[in-house]
C-alpha cells in the first residue's frame, strides 16, 4: 500500500521533518513520524522541511485510517499539555 496524505493546519510552534506526531482521533492514538511534507497551493504541492505556525501542510503518513478529523502533538508538546487535554470537535 502507498499511504496516504493527511492535510494539517500548524497551530502554535514549528513541524519539521523527522519531528514524531501522536495523532488523537476520539478514543483512537496513532504515533508516526514525519517523514515528508509539503505545502499545498493549487493543483500543485512544494516539499519543504519546515512549516511554522498558521499554515497548512500536506503530510505523508502510513496507512493511517482517519475519518474526519484528529488532533496531532508533537512528542515536546506532550510534556507541556500533560496526559489530558481537549482535542477539537469532529465536524459533522
Amino acid at each position: 500500500a502507498k499511504g496516504m496524505q493527511v492535510l494539517l493546519r500548524i497551530m502554535s510552534g514549528t513541524l519539521q521533518v523527522g519531528s514524531c506526531l501522536t495523532l488523537f482521533e476520539g478514543d483512537r492514538k496513532f504515533e508516526m513520524v514525519v517523514k515528508s511534507m509539503y505545502i499545498p497551493v493549487g493543483r500543485y504541492r512544494f516539499p519543504v522541511s519546515t512549516i511554522p505556525a498558521g499554515n497548512w501542510a500536506l503530510v505523508d503518513t502510513p496507512d493511517l485510517l482517519i475519518e474526519k478529523t484528529a488532533t496531532a502533538i508533537t512528542k515536546d508538546s506532550q510534556a507541556l499539555v500533560g496526559p489530558i487535554f481537549a482535542t477539537f470537535k469532529p465536524l459533522k
